[in-house]
Formats: structure tokens, C-alpha cells, sequence
């Protein structure tokens, strides 16, 4: 027996249907619903960028205390670079990977895979960095030059800086920097100028407003009208200039 015509809740969809307050229209509801939005979605932009400075300190932090680990087993910093062939062919990155830890993704293949004899991107090399975080582009910037954390020739021990390694810049996150992790390349300090090397050549970069993790692991975000002379203040590490913020 087909009972659908007798029945009202099967032959007739129940309707649906929004009741606004006396008086008010779609135009009112929309503007009283707006400012409850807007809240929301800042609220969810702030969570946002709250999760991704962590993750920026989380991660700086490891650079830093890998860094130490390095100086713990060799008594120094690493070296900017390394030679090969007479050139500046291997970063203080590629040095300083084992130190992340053998659980640290990729590592355990960093060390059996990647080759001192031959440039940083020569065949095996490059075959390593094409399924690696290692072979990306990298924001995380040494700052070369004879008085700061990484002389151009040579390594730094944490008894040189006599400013304190808590006022003393160890690395830079620098966001346009499009550098590849592996890559011998870092900012250069030169007078109270800083310079990346770009394949245009060099460009003239601020640290302004740059996260850093300082000589003492600690990470910090410089302000951003940090002057020229406040930056060198903070990568000299014994000239005796007094900056704190």
C-alpha cells in the first residue's frame, strides 16, 4: 500500500525557515553579525602567527644549541666555510648537521650521504639534497667578518667574546634570503654595512625587525628601528659597545 500521499512528514519536506527579531531586516542582522566575525577571524590569525613565531624560536633554539654541541666536541664554533679546490665551497651548515642529533630527520643520511670531496653541490651532493630539507632554500644567515661570531678565516671559542654571549649575535633569520641550505654563502659585515650575496651580487640587507638566536642560545627579536651601530654593537664580540634593548 503506498502510503507517501497520507503521509505529511514524507510527501511535504519540512521547511526551514530564520526568524528575525521585530523590526529588523537582513541589512541590520548583517551588521550586528560583522563585528562577531571580525573577532573570530582575528582570533584565528592571532593563533596563527602565535603557532609560527614558536615554531621560529623552537627552531632557532636547535641551530643554537647544535651549534654549542659542535664547540663542546671540537672547542670552537665552525668555521664559515670551508675550502675546497681553493674556493669557499662547503657552509658552516653542512658542519654543523650532525650535531642536530641522530633522531633529527635526515641526519642519519646527511652523514652516510653527503661528500667533503667534492664541491656542495657536485653529483652526489646534489643527488642528497633533491629528497632532503637540506637541499632548500634556507633563511638561517651566519654574519661574516673579523669581529663578529664568524671571522672570514679561522673559527670563534666562546672565551673571545668578551661582551657577553647573551648581548653577542650567533645567527640571523633572514626572511629574503634565497639561499640554499648547503650553500656557502651567509651576510657579510663590512664597515657597519651588511651585505647578501645575490646572484645580481651584493645587496645591502637591514637585520631590522629580524629574529636571532645570541651567543648564549637564547632567542630574541631585534626591534625594528635598530640603527646600523646598534647591529654592529650586537655581532662585535669585544668591542666594548654597550646596546641593550
Amino acid at each position: 500500500m503506498d502510503t507517501t500521499e497520507h503521509n505529511p512528514a514524507i510527501s511535504s519536506p519540512r521547511r526551514f525557515s530564520i526568524r528575525l527579531p521585530k523590526g529588523w531586516s537582513i541589512l541590520d542582522m548583517t551588521l550586528a553579525v560583522a563585528p562577531v566575525m571580525a573577532v573570530l577571524a582575528f582570533g584565528v590569525y592571532w593563533l596563527y602567527a602565535l603557532a609560527a613565531n614558536m615554531t621560529s624560536n623552537n627552531n632557532l633554539r636547535k641551530v643554537g644549541l647544535a651549534l654549542h654541541q659542535y664547540h663542546d666536541s671540537y672547542g670552537c664554533f665552525p668555521p664559515a666555510h670551508v675550502p675546497f679546490q681553493g674556493r669557499a665551497e662547503h657552509s658552516w651548515r653542512a658542519l654543523f648537521v650532525p650535531h642536530l642529533g641522530p633522531g633529527f630527520d635526515g641526519v642519519n643520511d646527511f652523514m652516510r650521504g653527503y661528500h667533503f670531496d667534492e664541491s656542495w653541490d657536485g653529483p652526489r651532493n646534489s643527488e642528497l639534497m633533491k629528497t632532503h630539507w637540506f637541499g632548500e632554500t634556507t633563511h638561517y644567515l651566519a654574519i661574516v667578518g673579523p669581529d663578529t661570531m664568524w671571522p672570514p678565516d679561522g673559527y670563534r671559542k666562546i672565551s673571545d667574546v668578551t661582551d657577553g654571549t647573551y648581548k653577542r649575535i650567533l645567527v640571523v633569520e633572514l626572511p629574503e634570503s634565497r639561499l640554499k641550505w648547503l650553500e656557502p654563502g651567509d651576510l657579510t659585515l663590512e664597515g657597519d654595512e651588511l651585505f647578501l650575496q645575490t646572484a645580481q651580487g651584493k645587496k645591502v640587507v637591514s637585520i631590522a625587525g629580524c629574529r636571532v638566536v645570541m651567543a648564549d642560545v637564547s632567542v630574541r627579536l631585534l626591534p625594528p628601528n635598530l640603527t646600523k651601530e646598534q647591529a654592529r654593537a650586537l655581532l662585535t664580540v669585544n668591542g666594548g659597545e654597550a646596546f641593550n634593548y
